[in-house]
């Protein structure tokens, strides 16, 4: 049963490992079986994973840059405020204690305000405990918590042994897991699966994000990207993920020589993002200038 208090300030908050982000934000692991980790920092988008256990977010305020939560098929989207999260089993619980935050869930959308707080997901009957649950296996030889611990090449090794789960979340670990230890080929079977299999879930989109950058930063096939870019523009609809995604794959196309298609969606961009963060690259990339 979740912990009635979990949207509370936690007295274990002031000695949990603060990680500082780019951004100027912070994120706090609440709890020693909590994990947090940081999917991307760059100048238009800041994104962190929430595993398992519960993580306090406090966010710097900043224009036109998109910071999102990623809890199982649940995203928090935020532009400034300090606000709690809490993975338990199939259900994810959002507390906010300053400012506003918009939480995507199994195509519903909600905006919390200061003091709301609310749970998504549904119950689920009692299942038997996995090995993982139980803690069976040993520290050293779980690929996801070596992941955990930022050892993402021995988790890696330990990822070829042991396999993965067919669940969105696992596979997105497990393709981080192979882009950080070096090894961006593979990961793209993992991403290519949530999007395949788990088309519904809110991670498609952000998988089928990833997919296109490893594709355009990794293998150098920046057609391969741009499609990947636009199902991600597809899969997510409205959501902040599709403007980058539309930069991304001007820029693909850009790469790939084909200008038509890079002046094409520029002229887009223009029209959907008037005051986009990107205007200036996406001129460039497109031959507007």
């Amino acid at each position: 049963t979740p912990v009635a208090n979990a949207g509370r300030a936690d007295a274990s908050k002031a000695r949990a490992e603060v990680i500082r982000l780019d951004d100027g934000s912070a994120a706090t692991p609440l709890g020693r079986d909590s994990h947090v980790a940081v999917t991307e920092q760059s100048a238009g988008r800041t994104g962190v994973r929430l595993t398992r256990g519960r993580g306090h977010f406090a966010v710097v305020h900043r224009p036109s840059h998109v910071f999102e939560v990623y809890a199982g098929d649940v995203v928090i989207s935020v532009v400034g405020t300090e606000f709690t999260v809490e993975k338990a089993q199939q259900r994810v619980g959002v507390w906010v204690h300053k400012g506003r935050v918009r939480v995507s869930s199994h195509g519903e959308e909600v905006t919390l305000q200061t003091g709301e707080n609310r749970w998504f997901g549904e119950e689920q009957e009692a299942q038997p405990l996995t090995p993982e649950q139980l803690d069976l296996e040993a520290p050293g030889e779980n690929w996801r918590a070596l992941a955990g611990s930022f050892e993402y090449g021995r988790a890696y090794e330990v990822l070829q042994r042991s396999g993965v789960r067919d669940s969105a979340e696992d596979l997105l670990l497990a393709a981080d897991v192979a882009r950080l230890s070096g090894h961006p080929a593979q990961a793209v079977p993992y991403l290519l699966q949530v999007v395949r299999a788990h088309g519904a879930s809110a991670r498609a989109a952000l998988a089928s994000f990833t997919l296109g950058r490893v594709l355009l930063e990794n293998l150098g096939q920046p057609v391969q990207a741009a499609q990947a870019f636009a199902e991600a523009r597809r899969l997510g609809g409205g959501s902040a993920l599709a403007e980058d995604a539309l930069f991304r794959e001007v820029q693909a196309w850009s790469q790939a020589g084909n200008a038509s298609n890079a002046r094409n969606l520029a002229e887009q961009y223009l029209k959907q993002y008037p005051s986009g963060l990107h205007l200036r690259a996406v001129r460039a990339l497109g031959g507007l200038e």
